[in-house]
């Protein structure tokens, strides 16, 4: 199933424009001819790129209303393979189609203001089969389905595809042992590592600040942490008011927070430098006014071994920061954090298995 994202499509223009809280202006003004227009372009790229995806799914339910529905509506109900699917959480605009047309032509997966699927509207044409089908991988195979847990999978696929941008993903290989200079890359068992600064080994590096170089793939990375952020634009929770702050343990994590700042207006605060056992002797007294009390949610770019989380924790605990949850971009698996409270980490990405990653010890 593939996910377009007509909402992160007009931040992005917002935030080139350099427009001011750009979150709820998308929010607000979804649905002129430009927007329109960008949308079906959009469409028209990924049914190029569907492979064996028999579907592609606008997600409207970020919106309350969407004009021009009529013209995007007749646009895409002719398209037969991939089958077209609007999603939506606003009866507004189920009423909208409802009014514009005498039967929606187009298949409507809605969901209600708790985020969890309510049905399928319009379309009626489609064969039982293909209707049943759908029903499923909205379900997602959950007996309680969820929105939340149906653009998790899509949002694992779409960031596992982020890590194979151009050097993005450092993999030592024979080249590297022959250069005199590179004390960095051994070669083990039949396979290459590099060796971090640990001294211990890993198969591949991954390094995030080649994805903030490329504009499209930082909002890309952003509007995927922004949807856990927003608990996927659920009507009966106000997301926003549940946190203070936004925390990054180091520099690294800064620039997709920054990224994610300018959407949503939060202040942001780095913590860097925590070395392999947090000195909590450091010169921090602005830090803890800064964080005594606040609400928090970390942003970790990626996590691998778990202690990187447990530094961040021992620290906030000293600053007697109110830790929300942590938000880990990349999972690596390695470890588990010794110091997190169950279901306090979400993982929005678990690229192990694809990216077959070893992480050893010489």
């Amino acid at each position: 199933m593939i996910i377009i994202d007509p909402l992160r499509q007009k931040i992005e223009t917002l935030l080139i424009e350099g427009q001011s809280n750009p979150l709820n202006q998308a929010r607000q003004k979804f649905g002129t001819e430009e927007d329109i227009e960008v949308l079906i372009r959009e469409f028209e790229v990924q049914m190029k790129n569907t492979g064996s995806e028999r579907y592609i799914c606008i997600d409207l339910t970020p919106f309350e209303r969407v004009g021009r529905l009529d013209k995007l509506v007749n646009k895409l109900a002719p398209v037969k393979d991939p089958i077209p699917i609007l999603m939506v959480m606003s009866e507004s605009i189920v009423s909208s189609l409802k009014m514009e047309f005498d039967e929606i032509p187009i298949t409507v997966a809605v969901f209600s203001n708790d985020g969890n699927f309510a049905g399928i509207e319009g379309n009626t044409s489609i064969d039982n089969e293909i209707r049943q089908d759908l029903i499923h991988g909205l379900m997602n195979g959950l007996k309680s389905p969820n929105l939340e847990y149906l653009r998790r999978e899509v949002s694992d696929k779409n960031l596992t595809q982020l890590l194979f941008n151009p050097y993005c993903l450092d993999i030592p290989h024979r080249n590297d042992l022959e250069k005199k200079s590179d004390k960095e890359s051994v070669y083990i068992g039949g396979r290459y590592y590099r060796v971090m600064t640990n001294n211990m080994l890993v198969s591949c590096y991954l390094n995030l600040k080649q994805i903030g170089s490329d504009y499209k793939s930082l909002t890309l990375l952003a509007y995927e942490v922004l949807l856990d952020l927003m608990n996927y634009f659920r009507r009966d929770v106000d997301a926003l008011s549940d946190f203070d702050l936004l925390v990054v343990p180091n520099n690294t994590a800064l620039f997709l927070a920054s990224c994610i700042q300018a959407i949503i207006e939060k202040p942001i605060i780095t913590i860097d430098k925590l070395g392999p056992i947090p000195s909590l002797q450091l010169p921090s007294t602005k830090l803890e006014r800064l964080l005594s009390g606040k609400r928090v949610i970390v942003i970790e770019e990626v996590v691998a071994a778990g202690n990187e989380v447990d530094r961040t924790l021992m620290f906030l605990n000293h600053m007697k920061a109110n830790l929300i949850k942590i938000i880990a971009v990349y999972n690596l698996e390695v470890g588990k954090p010794l110091l997190l409270k169950e279901n306090q980490m979400v993982s929005l990405c678990k690229p192990k298995e694809e990216l077959k990653y070893v992480y050893r010890s010489k």
